[in-house]
């Protein structure tokens, strides 16, 4: 049991901590944010989507937030939109590569402040692509044109926030229409410290 002469002793020294340095300087250690696990399957108008893009723009500077991608790819503009939640949000943004980010899903998997990689999972990026139904009833993926709206804002986006993903030959590829596959180990080669080992 602490005497009230001792406890005294003991309330003095946050107090004089609070008159030396001001009360932020003691209080700012225990600010605890909240922590934010999101799953992206694929980058479709879906409620996961919607609370995805709600939690990063609600989110505070003391909070965290994983986005934890397995997506065969989806919407440029949706795209668009994530990625630049992403990086506009307050919080600090975790991008986990837990299988496979293809297409508009590899875009989302490159924007967060810290990107982590499982220990076997792919990346890849391509040029924008539609559908077309053929008469007998099958689809036909068919690959936008260069000058299309949407290529134009996947290639600048690749060229200009994250040139060192590609290769110039991989990004030659990928204007002739290839599907480039590279492996997370690699892509974490290139990128450096944003991405960062295992999740």
């Amino acid at each position: 049991m602490i005497s009230l002469h001792k406890y005294k002793k003991l309330m003095l020294v946050p107090l004089l901590a609070c008159v030396l340095f001001g009360a932020g300087a003691f209080t700012k250690e225990f600010v605890i944010g909240t922590t934010y696990n999101v799953y992206l399957k694929d980058v479709d108008n879906t409620p996961e989507v919607q609370k995805l893009l709600t939690i990063l723009r609600e989110a505070k500077p003391s909070d965290t937030v994983n986005v934890r991608i397995v997506s065969k790819g989806g919407g440029v503009l949706l795209m668009l939109e994530i990625y630049n939640a992403v990086k506009l949000s307050r919080a600090k943004v975790y991008t986990i590569n837990e299988g496979y980010a293809f297409s508009a899903g590899a875009v989302v998997a490159l924007a967060g402040d810290i990107s982590k990689n499982g220990e076997s999972c792919s990346f890849m990026l391509h040029l924008a692509r539609t559908f077309k139904l053929l008469p007998t009833g099958e689809v036909e993926t068919v690959i936008l044109p260069l000058g299309n709206p949407a290529n134009r804002m996947v290639l600048d986006l690749v060229k200009q926030d994250f040139p060192e993903a590609l290769t110039p030959e991989e990004y030659y590829r990928m204007l002739r229409g290839d599907d480039i596959v590279i492996t997370c180990k690699e892509m974490s080669r290139r990128m450096g410290k944003q991405c960062k080992g295992r999740i």
